[in-house]
């Protein structure tokens, strides 16, 4: 599971629209929908981090662990390409 997918999830199941997320973090619904597609990686502040707690009703320790596990399986698929060029 990529960060994205754990954070649609999250969003979809407390109800939270894209726009609403966006708003509360101070960014375009679009860049919400680049995160959750995967075609960015978030780089939040201090503030969205706390501001992503509240409005999901979570740690920040699972917020940084969805992160991480996303990272270290980029990583691993990343690994297992062939070297070219």
């Amino acid at each position: 599971m990529t960060f994205g997918d754990w954070l649609h999830f999250q969003r979809r199941k407390k109800s939270i629209r894209q726009e609403d997320l966006a708003k509360a973090l101070v960014v375009s619904p679009q860049t919400v929908s680049a995160w959750e597609t995967g075609r960015n990686v978030p780089r939040f502040t201090p503030q969205q981090m706390q501001v992503l707690c509240e409005m999901l009703n979570c740690p920040l320790s699972e917020i940084a662990q969805a992160f991480t596990q996303a990272q270290m399986l980029g990583d691993s698929e990343n690994s297992a390409l062939p070297n070219v060029g």
